[in-house]
């Protein structure tokens, strides 16, 4: 299967120390899985680029930094619906509470 390259438009921080954030920034992405460029989005793309996938993130964008605390409930998983109710909770906090469960012990 070919991986279609991919470029991420927005606020892009680098943690480069000589321009450490890109407010209007393209992140381009390889078929190889790899980062190709990191730049500002009036600069021309790296060849290879033409035909590439295009999002426009609307936030920011921290190239190379992988989130190991991710929730994926929360940021990838659709809003739940319980058999019975016809709208989906819109926050976890509008759930009803396991009632069989210890309350939890802080010491």
């Amino acid at each position: 299967m070919a991986i279609t390259p991919l470029v991420f438009y927005g606020k892009l921080v680098t943690f480069d120390p000589a321009r450490p954030v890109i407010d209007d920034g393209a992140l381009y992405i390889g078929a190889d899985e790899r980062i190709a460029a990191v730049q500002r989005r009036t600069e021309a793309a790296p060849p290879g680029f033409e035909a590439a996938a295009r999002l426009e993130t609307r936030g920011c964008v921290y190239p190379g930094l992988i989130d190991l605390h991710n929730h994926v409930a929360y940021n990838v998983l659709s809003l739940w619906s319980p058999p019975g109710r016809t709208e989906p909770y819109t926050s976890r906090c509008k759930r009803p509470q396991a009632r069989h469960l210890p309350a939890t012990r802080h010491f």
